[in-house]
């Protein structure tokens, strides 16, 4: 349908070229400074030009292009799926960020955005499907977003919260967010609260021996808020910890919170130190979410499995383990942020910053 190297061109000159400006003079086809031997397409003005090449009648297409980011202000946008100036769809990869959004009658909507780190100086593909309703989008090789799909899917609420096996820790600044506006829906820092106090929907505990889960109030007194460590040290914040055995023995606890209608996707961000386990190299925790009961619930597994992740769906008391991550590199003695994006068609799984894993629902 289209493509262009930039090798035998010393102007734009071939295919079909829209500027919203008007002018082409602040494109420029020149050497890439890495490889002399390679010809690259440069922005070289200060305003905010789109250009657009090929033809308007887009199917099914595959969208490719390589870009590279010089310095870490750097941000270039790859637009696809183009109708005019005024509606199609961007692709805006940053520093540490990338985020898609759909254009219409010229106003931008955020469809999602994620943390994705790319390396100044190198070369990196973003490729995109576009088939049908649906759009998957690749940076460097791995699939971050997957767009349409099933209208039948629809966003999991229900409860939220944390849960662990055989492992003692603590949490911080749980926290839930929406991710298109940025707003906080919800948030916990454990601050001049007590075990009894914290949960600003209420709270739900529970404990596992062996399969049943009881003791829902706490009274056994496993989680409690506290700045004073296990072993009595001061950690100078307010935490929830787990203080319960380590000795096949399991519990969570989960916050009620209500997803406004209009959220169509949420990123729950959590604190989390691991201070002590059944083993240095495996469990430690798990993000909770879509809680109706201790038999249905969705979570990811941070540290099952020797050391690795994995998402896991409860339902009706039946456990499933999905294909499990390599290995996370969890650390024990060291606070880490844990991240979870959830979507009514996907999941993502983040450790201190750095993806892990996701899961495709439609």
């Amino acid at each position: 349908m289209y493509s262009n190297d930039f090798e035998t061109e010393t102007e734009l000159s071939s295919g079909v070229f829209t500027s919203t400006s008007g002018e082409l003079s602040s494109w420029a086809i020149g050497t890439d400074a890495t490889d002399e031997d390679n010809h690259q397409l440069t922005y070289t003005g200060s305003g905010d030009d789109k250009l657009f090449m090929g033809n308007t009648r887009w199917g099914a297409v595959r969208f490719n292009v390589y870009y590279m980011l010089d310095d870490e202000d750097a941000v270039a946008h790859y637009y696809f799926c183009v109708t005019d100036e005024n509606n199609y769809y961007d692709l805006m990869i940053a520093y540490d960020t990338a985020t898609v959004s759909q254009v219409t009658n010229g106003t931008s909507s955020v469809i999602s955005s994620l943390p994705i780190t790319s390396d100044i100086g190198e070369w990196v593909s973003a490729l995109a499907y576009v088939k049908s309703t649906q759009i998957a989008i690749y940076i460097d090789g791995t699939e971050y977003f997957h767009i349409g799909g099933s209208d039948s899917l629809t966003l999991e609420t229900g409860k939220f919260g944390i849960g662990q096996w055989q492992t003692q820790f603590y949490i911080d600044d749980f926290t839930i967010t929406d991710i298109a506006s940025g707003d906080v829906i919800y948030a916990e820092d454990f601050e001049g609260d007590t075990i009894d106090t914290i949960g600003e929907g209420g709270v739900e505990f529970g404990c596992r021996n062996g399969g049943s889960w009881t003791d829902t109030t706490n009274s056994n007194g496993d989680w409690v808020v506290t700045s004073v460590g296990i072993d009595g040290e001061d950690l100078g914040t307010s935490v929830l910890a787990y203080q319960g055995s380590t000795s096949s023995y399991g519990a969570a606890v989960v916050f009620d919170v209500n997803i406004p209608t209009d959220c169509e996707g949420y990123k729950i961000t959590v604190s989390a130190y691991r201070y002590a386990g059944s083993s240095s190299s495996s469990e430690f925790t798990c993000v909770i979410w879509g809680w109706d009961s201790e038999d249905d619930y969705i979570d990811y597994n941070y540290g099952g499995w020797s050391g690795c992740g994995g998402f896991q769906t409860i339902t009706s008391g039946t456990k499933v383990n999905d294909e499990m991550s390599n290995t996370i590199g969890m650390t024990t003695g060291e606070w880490v942020t844990l991240e979870v994006y959830v979507y009514a068609n996907v999941v993502y799984a983040y450790y201190n910053g750095t993806f892990i894993q996701c899961q495709w629902l439609d």
